[in-house]
């Protein structure tokens, strides 16, 4: 856990820099589906759940760095409709619910 922001508000704050592309690696405990699709749209291009193997680390911060700008731009827009899909596809979920048991409607 961090002091100040989640991995998540840092994501956030980077994305504000005008110009910024850096790729970032998430390194983080949290490995549900709805976390990772928040990373994905908050501009993570990678994600390494704790804990970990160095070789894991190594391995995928090798691979983030060989990427050249035009991948890593077509990575991030991949990973972007990924967790778009995810969010379409929980809300689906969340509808069909909703109409097998109205008392789970969101008020």
């Amino acid at each position: 856990m961090m002091p100040e922001l989640s991995g998540y508000e840092v994501l956030e704050k980077l994305a504000e820099i005008e110009g910024f592309q850096t790729p970032v690696i998430m390194v983080t405990a949290q490995s549900d589906a709805p976390g990772i699709a928040r990373e994905a749209r908050t501009g993570a291009i990678e994600h390494i759940s704790k804990p970990y193997r160095v070789e894991e680390l190594e391995d995928t911060v090798a691979r983030v760095l060989a990427f050249t700008p035009d991948e890593l731009a077509r990575r991030a827009a991949a990973l972007r409709l990924r967790a778009e899909t995810f969010d379409g596809v929980a809300h689906l979920r969340e509808t069909l619910d909703e109409r097998e048991d109205p008392k789970r409607r969101r008020r």
